[in-house]
C-alpha cells in the first residue's frame, strides 16, 4: 500500500500534535501546518490525498481554501474539524466542498476510520478511471 500523505491545518501547534499521535495510522504520513498560506505552499510542493482543517472562526480564508483544493488538487478530500457551536461553519465548508465535518472533540479511532474509508473510496475511483482509458 502506497503512504498517503494527509496535511492537517490547525493554528495550534499543541492540537496538531495530538492529533496526529493519536491518529497514527499505516499507510498515511501527516504534514502539519498552520494557516491557509502555508497549506498552500505544501499542496504547490507536495501530493496530498486527504486534507484535514480546523475550522477556527468563519474565516473566508479557510471556505477559499476548501474550493482551491476542490478545483486545483485532483483527488483530494478535506475533512473539516468544528466545535459544536462551529456547526453553522462546518456546513458552510461542506458546501464549499469539504467531504465532511467531525464534531470535535475527535475520538482517534473515529478519524483512523474516516482516513481509511476515503483513502478507499479514493483507490475505488481511481481503479475505475484508469478501467475507462
Amino acid at each position: 500500500m502506497d503512504t498517503k500523505k494527509v496535511l492537517l491545518i490547525d493554528p495550534d501547534g499543541k492540537l496538531r500534535k495530538e492529533l496526529v499521535e493519536g491518529t497514527e495510522t499505516p499507510g498515511f504520513e501527516f504534514v502539519e501546518v498552520a494557516s491557509a498560506a502555508q497549506a498552500l505552499h505544501v499542496l504547490a510542493k507536495q501530493t496530498i490525498r486527504i486534507v484535514i482543517l480546523n475550522i477556527t472562526q468563519a474565516d473566508q480564508e479557510e471556505l477559499d481554501l476548501i474550493s482551491y483544493i476542490k478545483v486545483n488538487v485532483a483527488g483530494c478530500e478535506v475533512v473539516v474539524l468544528a466545535g459544536i457551536h462551529e456547526i453553522e461553519n462546518a456546513i458552510r465548508a461542506v458546501r464549499h466542498g469539504a467531504y465532511l465535518y467531525l464534531v470535535k472533540p475527535v475520538k482517534s479511532d473515529d478519524m483512523r476510520l474516516v482516513l481509511q474509508k476515503i483513502s478507499l473510496r479514493q483507490e475505488k475511483d481511481l481503479k475505475y478511471l484508469e478501467s475507462q482509458t
